[in-house]
């Protein structure tokens, strides 16, 4: 009885929330804990801030997030190159699409540049104002789009720390590590990045893979030095940090003999070289076990869509 009447209330505040466009201030309050990234961490930047959040919060914006999850996908706007947090979406599959483009590419007897990218607390600096343009610009306007900037602003935290707590402060920009809705509303702040250049741009969550590929040496340098270029400016259009120390980026060749030692910079600061098997991987014992992976990820795949279609059959007997 307590709990269809509990139900009852919830149902009838979110609906209200939602007609009105604005989301309750007492459900915007968070306390942060820091939890360790390393098992002996010994300075701040080894710890993850986590966000408490309300748990009638968190029932909200699983019923928000169904909603924009469900609008987005219906009318196709997310890019496919984000496979963070998505159905039919994994890891595994982000792989193996890199990996499939390596080969091919190697074949033709191209050289492919991958820059992976380091990217520095994206859900502390997302700029609310460029994400409501976003979301205006995928068609989530009017009431909508000012529940999502009520959603946004006037939200409080403090941080806690064994039994001692900060007074609250206000949050400018960002959204809490820990809610519901923060990485898909990431995920379109991040949506038209594939746009921005020419590399193949590969993203899960905030991980994101450039590659570009060319049969001279010279030219590719060229090309990936422009489109970084490109990529950079996009990345401080929309507020976003890069850590360019950490950023790295591997050659694969198709023969050793080639020399692959090129120079390519962000924002003035040299991208390192990571290690690459010696940059040539055109010898047959390693082109064997790059397609032997491959082969094993594409397997962990069809098992994934296996698994999912006997749920969906399962699903669909029950009616």
């Amino acid at each position: 009885m307590a709990k269809s009447t509990i139900a009852a209330i919830l149902a009838k505040l979110f609906h209200k929330s939602m007609e009105c466009g604005e989301y309750p201030d007492c459900l915007k309050i968070s306390q942060i804990v820091s939890v360790p990234k390393r098992s002996s961490p010994s300075i701040p930047s080894h710890y993850r801030p986590i966000s408490i959040l309300p748990t009638v919060s968190k029932i909200f914006e699983k019923i928000i997030y169904a909603r924009v999850s469900s609008f987005l996908n219906k009318n196709k706007l997310l890019t496919n190159f984000q496979y963070g947090f998505r159905n039919n979406a994994s890891t595994e599959l982000a792989v193996s699409v890199i990996y499939e483009s390596f080969l091919e590419n190697m074949d033709k007897g191209k050289t492919t540049c991958a820059v992976f990218l380091d990217l520095s607390k994206v859900f502390d600096t997302v700029d609310h104002k460029i994400l409501l343009r976003k979301l205006m610009y995928y068609g989530i306007r009017g009431k909508q789009n000012s529940f999502f900037e009520s959603y946004l602003t006037n939200r409080k935290q403090c941080t806690k720390v064994n039994n001692y707590s900060s007074s609250f402060q206000t949050i400018k920009c960002g959204f809490p590590q820990g809610s519901i809705m923060g990485p898909l509303l990431f995920f379109i702040y991040v949506n038209d990045l594939p746009c921005a250049s020419s590399f193949q741009t590969t993203l899960f969550a905030d991980d994101t893979s450039l590659d570009l590929s060319h049969k001279d040496i010279k030219m590719l340098q060229l090309n990936v030095q422009n489109d970084l270029d490109k990529v950079d400016t996009w990345m401080r259009s929309n507020r976003l940090s890069v850590s360019y120390n950490k950023t790295a980026y591997m050659i694969l060749t198709a023969t050793r003999s080639q020399n692959c030692n090129f120079e390519i910079s962000m924002n003035g600061v040299r991208i390192q070289q990571t290690d690459s098997q010696g940059c040539g991987v055109g010898s047959p014992v390693i082109r064997l076990q790059l397609r032997l992976r491959l082969l094993a990820i594409l397997i962990i795949r069809l098992r994934l869509q296996l698994r999912l279609r006997l749920r969906t059959d399962s699903d669909l007997q029950l009616y």
